[in-house]
This record gives structure tokens, C-alpha cells and sequence, in this order.
């Protein structure tokens, strides 16, 4: 004999819990569930405030060492042209 019960309302879905991996924010150390493998810091805007300034100050430095390298490869350059004429 079947039971005239009807189902649980949740029965059947699937858990609505989010998924991924949860990570401490390099920032505030708080937990979070991080949206794609290479976030590092929380959604806080004080903490996306300091991820973008440690960004541009990579990207100031990096700038920084390839322009002296540039520089150093130019000069090396036109170091070899001046030797060989006074030769």
C-alpha cells in the first residue's frame, strides 16, 4: 500500500550551498569561498583597495627593471658599434 503522504518540499533538489574552495584573504584573513583558482583576496572592497595597490606596485617595479634592462641592452649595443669604428 502506497502512503497518501506528500514529499518533503526540499526532496529531490540539489544542496544550494555554493561550492568551491574556501581560502583565507591575503589582506584580512577572513574565510571566503573563492570564485575561480586564482583569487586570493575577499570581495571587501578595503581588501580589493589592497590587492589593486599591491598590483600596481608590482607592475611599477616590473616597469621599472625593463627599462633598465632595455637601457642596459641599448647602451651594450651602441658600445660595440663605437669599439669597432675606432678600430
Amino acid at each position: 500500500m502506497m502512503s497518501e503522504d506528500p514529499a518533503p518540499e526540499g526532496f529531490g533538489k540539489e544542496d544550494e550551498r555554493p561550492e568551491g574552495i574556501m581560502i583565507c584573504c591575503h589582506h584580512c584573513g577572513r574565510v571566503f569561498i573563492r570564485n575561480s583558482k586564482h583569487q586570493q583576496y575577499c570581495d571587501r572592497p578595503e581588501c580589493q583597495k589592497a590587492r589593486n595597490a599591491k598590483n600596481q606596485r608590482d607592475y611599477r617595479r616590473r616597469r621599472v627593471i625593463e627599462k633598465a634592462q632595455a637601457g642596459k641592452i641599448k647602451s651594450d649595443a651602441t658600445d660595440d658599434t663605437f669599439s669597432s669604428e675606432r678600430k
